[in-house]
């Protein structure tokens, strides 16, 4: 016999003050654990400081469909450019998803070459492509000029706020070079050897955030291990804002930006499978492509203060 058809068989021996106290007790303790339930599900969005941003628009590959693309960036003026790796080739778009160029990087080097794996902008609207161990270097117009070759394949690229050195990641280690003539300046591993998840990122103060086992590592630009922190989902792919807002992938359905210190600003769900990159420009749109639908989605601008959502909104946006 059930422990609830129990208690209410046992009940109905019992004086009626007496049963209608015991129903009432379990009935509100019923009613607590729903209610702690509920709260522990919405609670990220509660403790969201900022309202989540809004999906503005998508676009896929031009001049055929991306073709498992893996590399995404984005320049302070809104251009975005996307490392498409299976055709061997980058482009270029405007912020709203207009077809600006593209270079095929086969010309670029000698011989059969990998495709391109990861993509990156300076400051100075420098384009930096890696393809292998292989480091290509072009003009904000993409005209090529010149490459250097690194010690191992080069997964995820950032450049410092300076311009002068670029960070590549293979494995478990980061390496720091130097820009101008591509010399190894240093390399370290993450904290516990932990493998990265494509999730690279540099802030304006040259810290670097980086994706491993699910958590935010922070590292200063000459390796030193900062702290880590884990968000609300496992981190994929990071991008950092002017600001140093932190925004992360977090699995495929989910997205948050945090500050520099881990907390909760935002976070929103995502459309699209296996999100591989993540950019943000200089107006703070925030771009995510997925290799998956072979597709960037872009948001609105998630840095305006929030307005507190009702339940009847929650239960409208996330039934």
């Amino acid at each position: 016999m059930s422990t609830a058809r129990l208690f209410f068989r046992r009940s109905n021996h019992l004086p009626g003050s007496r049963k209608r106290w015991l129903l009432n007790r379990n009935a509100a303790s019923m009613a607590v654990a729903i209610l702690l339930t509920g709260c522990a599900l919405l609670a990220p969005w509660f403790a969201a400081a900022e309202d989540a941003p809004t999906l503005l628009q998508t676009w896929r590959g031009t001049n055929g469909d991306f073709l498992g693309p893996r590399g995404l960036c984005a320049d302070s003026t809104g251009s975005v450019y996307v490392a498409d790796t299976g055709r061997g080739r980058f482009q270029k778009f405007s912020s709203s998803g207009s077809f600006l160029a593209e270079r095929s990087v086969d010309s670029d080097l000698a011989g059969p070459s990998p495709a391109p794996w990861d993509i990156a902008v300076g400051p100075d609207g420098h384009v930096y492509v890696s393809v292998g161990t292989h480091l290509l270097v072009y003009d904000a117009s993409l005209a090529y000029e010149r490459g250097w070759l690194g010690s191992v394949d080069m997964h995820s690229l950032a450049v410092d706020p300076t311009g002068q050195f670029i960070f590549a990641t293979y494995s478990t280690n980061m390496y720091k070079y130097r820009i101008s003539d591509g010399a190894l300046l240093g390399s370290w591993q993450y904290s516990a050897g932990f493998p990265i998840s494509l999730g690279f990122g540099v802030g304006p103060s040259g810290n670097l955030y980086v994706a491993s086992s699910g958590f935010v590592q922070k590292f200063s630009t000459d390796g030193a291990f900062l702290g880590q922190w884990k968000p609300v989902g496992d981190a994929i792919a990071i991008a950092v804002d002017s600001q140093e807002h932190v925004y992360v992938t977090e699995g495929s359905a989910f997205a948050g930006k945090y500050d520099a210190a881990g907390t909760l600003l935002a976070r929103w769900p995502v459309d699209g499978p296996d999100h591989v990159d993540l950019a943000v420009d200089g107006a703070r749109n925030i771009y995510m492509l997925s290799s998956g639908a072979v597709t960037i989605y872009k948001f609105g601008n998630a840095a305006v203060p929030a307005v507190r959502k009702s339940w009847g909104t929650l239960k409208t946006l996330y039934r």
